[in-house]
């Protein structure tokens, strides 16, 4: 949690230089981060692990990552742009090939035709240089669409993307959908969403938390010290979401490890958004030229 991290990856490469202050939208013509439908009066009815089920007009940024030969379902992720979704990058790693992959939008029920759902394919994947598959360091991707997505229908917009001035205090209520493992708290083939806190650095840390395992630097905990809703197997790549004074939704979070799913004083790992400011920034502009991703 924090501002923007330095201006260039452990993996040696330079990031974006300019200015980070403003938000990623003010470079953008498409409205973001403003859902259909309030989340305040989506449906409560218990079912991610312990969440509740909803529909996309709630959390229409949310994309469901599928595995090209199986279809079945790789990890989320978050619209950022009609054509790039932020992700994790370990959702790639060992199968980097942008062919194996493709992408729905706009989705509320997994297996059923919706007629405003949205497929493309993929375009390019584009892992952090830095992104370490052992400690999960590093742990963001984007991701660039072959036919771009057609932003502002009820069902398909985009998040915003928060600026380096802006701050992610622990108990912050946040928002993650997808359609994840419910571990037989509800129904794996409906779009669930869940609203967790942010947790302070200090708790995570805690043997009795993640330990060593957690490192504050670039990451960062949400959920509840005694268990409850929490991100689980198929929500990896996830935007964790929250509501600024402005009334839209900016991503802050990437849904990227945990230990187990919902357990007591095993919050889950998100990658920190604001630590890979300029990152996301270099590889915006990049594309906004015209010239390929390097990644």
């Amino acid at each position: 949690m924090g501002q923007s991290s330095g201006q260039s990856s452990p993996g040696g490469r330079e990031e974006y230089l300019g200015d980070v202050s403003r938000p990623l939208s003010s470079l953008l013509t498409s409205p973001c981060g403003n859902p259909a439908a309030s989340v305040t009066s989506a449906s409560v009815f218990p079912r991610v692990v312990g969440g509740h089920v909803t529909s996309a007009e709630y959390f229409p940024w949310t994309v469901a990552i599928h595995d090209w030969l199986t279809n079945n379902i790789v990890c989320g992720g978050a619209i950022l742009t009609e054509h790039l979704v932020i992700t994790a990058a370990h959702c790639f790693h060992g199968h980097p090939q942008a062919s194996l992959y493709y992408i729905m939008a706009g989705k509320s029920k997994l297996l059923e035709y919706e007629s405003w759902q949205q497929m493309t394919f993929i375009d390019q994947i584009i892992m952090h240089e830095g992104f370490n598959a052992s400690s999960y360091e590093n742990d963001i991707a984007l991701v660039r669409v072959k036919t771009p997505f057609t932003l502002q229908t009820p069902t398909v917009r985009p998040v915003c993307f928060p600026a380096s001035t802006h701050t992610l205090p622990a108990g912050t209520l946040c928002y993650l959908a997808g359609f994840g493992d419910t571990l037989g708290t509800g129904t794996d083939e409906v779009l669930n969403y869940m609203r967790v806190p942010v947790i302070e650095d200090e708790v995570c840390a805690r043997q009795d938390f993640h330990g060593v395992d957690f490192s504050p630097a670039g990451t960062f905990c949400a959920g509840y010290v005694n268990g409850g809703p929490d991100a689980c197997t198929g929500d990896s790549g996830s935007g964790l979401v929250t509501k600024h004074t402005d009334g839209l939704f900016y991503v802050y979070g990437v849904s990227s490890w945990g230990s187990g799913c919902g357990e007591a004083r095993r919050p889950g790992v998100y990658t920190d958004v604001l630590h890979y400011i300029s990152w996301v920034y270099g590889k915006f502009l990049i594309f906004n030229r015209n010239l390929p991703f390097v990644g």
